[in-house]
């Protein structure tokens, strides 16, 4: 297939069309206002009630306490709108932090607390890897410091962003795609070679602007690059590319939320046949555990799995390898997960890696043949509408 066809053959742009209006029909009645999102002075206030109610339970000799939900397990999910969520809010067991019993976790809290409410005042923003390395001896780790967080977002019923806490940005996104920031009408061009890092704070793009006809999200940056060598902004485009790097941070998972509400195109997942690489692309689609609440912020029904799909492995000869024993358990995990067993299409593929124990990856359809990953697989695979 030439380079200078592909992007204009007949079958491959009408096949985007169609997608596309699909696209539009489904995020037509979809509302783009965070449910969860505050104003910062009630954020404030919310604050300041929580810490003076504290502080009369010491005055008063009683036991400071606060009362957060219990972790969620795959048992207390299911798929509603076509995005995880929990089964029965109103159902939703609690746990009590005393300050006897839970002096650690409290005292980090409160730390917190007053960190984001400093934040909140001076309308600054922090990545969770700051505020770890602001206080070392009292967080030990940036796990304590998000589950804090979190905690945090529960009492105050508002979401990490809105308190101005953000992940480490660590994805890329190329193409034809300007991106406008709030501060100071800054503008992020996606044209630039090797794509440009996701943006640290997503809430703060006012606008953004592509003649993108679709979206490919790819699981890892050794194919994202792989791509943009073998040119497929131009071969298969206009078209935008992004990546994670492996499991998604929130920040790029906001951004193609972003994208999917703003520029209402298709977005493609390409990640590996093996149960990882399933799991992410289901993370980008429906959600994740850690971050349940917030689904209708991060999940996009939309997303449609362009492969490597364990059929493909045989059905095109693609080079594998055995899966391994902690392969075997991921598998039979994401076979009991609501997602998986709603969707008869995506339980096939599963039941298919079960049985033949292969496994490959996006790299191992470069042996196939130079440039097969673009001009063969990725175009055949939206011609035929062989998306999941």
């Amino acid at each position: 297939m030439e380079s200078n066809k592909t992007a204009h053959n007949p079958s491959f742009s009408s096949a985007i069309v169609l997608l596309r209006r699909k696209i539009r029909r489904e995020t037509k009645d979809q509302n783009v206002v965070l449910p969860h999102k505050q104003s910062r002075s009630k954020l404030l206030t919310k604050i300041e009630k929580l810490i003076l109610t504290v502080v009369e339970d010491i005055s008063f000799s009683k036991e400071p306490k606060l009362q957060v939900p219990r972790r969620s397990t795959w048992v207390d999910c299911n798929i509603v709108n076509r995005k995880l969520s929990l089964k029965d809010k109103s159902q939703l067991k609690y746990q009590e932090i005393l300050y006897t019993k839970n002096t650690k976790r409290m005292t980090v809290i409160f730390n917190l607390l007053a960190k984001v409410h400093n934040l909140l005042q001076n309308r600054t923003s922090v990545t969770y890897r700051e505020l770890y390395y602001q206080h070392t001896d009292l967080y030990e780790s940036q796990n304590t410091v998000k589950t804090a967080i979190l905690d945090i977002c529960h009492l105050l019923n508002t979401s990490p962003w809105d308190l101005r806490v953000f992940s480490t940005s660590k994805g890329l996104i190329a193409g034809p795609l300007l991106i406008k920031l709030g501060d100071n009408e800054t503008i992020i061009n996606c044209l630039s070679k090797g794509g440009v890092l996701v943006p640290q704070n997503v809430k703060k793009i006012v606008k953004l602007e592509s003649s993108a006809k679709f979206v490919i999200v790819v699981e890892k940056d050794a194919a994202f690059q792989k791509l943009l060598e073998e040119e497929v902004l131009s071969r298969l485009g206009p078209c935008l590319l992004l990546t994670g790097k492996g499991e998604p941070d929130i920040n790029t998972r906001l951004l193609l939320h972003r994208l999917w509400q703003d520029l209402k195109i298709p977005i493609f997942a390409l990640v590996d046949s093996d149960p990882y690489g399933i799991e992410i692309m289901c993370t980008y689609r429906f959600g994740s555990l850690s971050m349940l609440e917030y689904s209708e912020h991060l999940a996009i029904p939309a997303i449609r799995w362009l492969g490597i799909h364990p059929t493909d492995i045989d059905a095109l000869s693609i080079p594998s390898v055995p899966l391994t024993t902690n392969d075997n358990i991921k598998l039979l995990d994401l076979a009991g997960r609501p997602y998986i067993q709603n969707d008869a299409n995506l339980m096939k593929q599963i039941n298919c890696m079960i049985t033949s124990g292969k496994k490959c990856e996006i790299e191992n359809l470069s042996i196939l043949s130079t440039n097969f990953l673009t001009d063969v697989f990725l175009c055949a695979k939206i011609i035929s509408k062989e998306v999941i």
